[in-house]
């Protein structure tokens, strides 16, 4: 049983990291999207890209880790 509970706390806090990432790359915390932007954009073609790319990365790490927070909990 302790082993399951200390399993699971541990894909909580992963899932949690997974989330604050994401979120952070979804509402730019500290201009994280466009610093990462830019940083691609010095060896990569751009294209049409933007840094709302990051963004909509940010989005779906946050739907990542939200739904492995679900899963580890529903193992408990």
């Amino acid at each position: 049983m302790a082993s399951q509970v200390s399993e699971a706390m541990t894909s909580i806090g992963i899932g949690v990291l997974i989330a604050t990432a994401g979120l952070a790359l979804l509402v730019n915390f500290c201009g994280v999207s466009n610093k990462i932007f830019d940083s691609f954009a010095s060896f990569l073609p751009t294209g049409r890209a933007s840094a709302k790319i990051f963004r909509l990365v940010g989005a779906g790490w946050t739907l990542i880790g939200i739904l492995w927070i679900i899963t580890a909990v529903t193992e408990l």
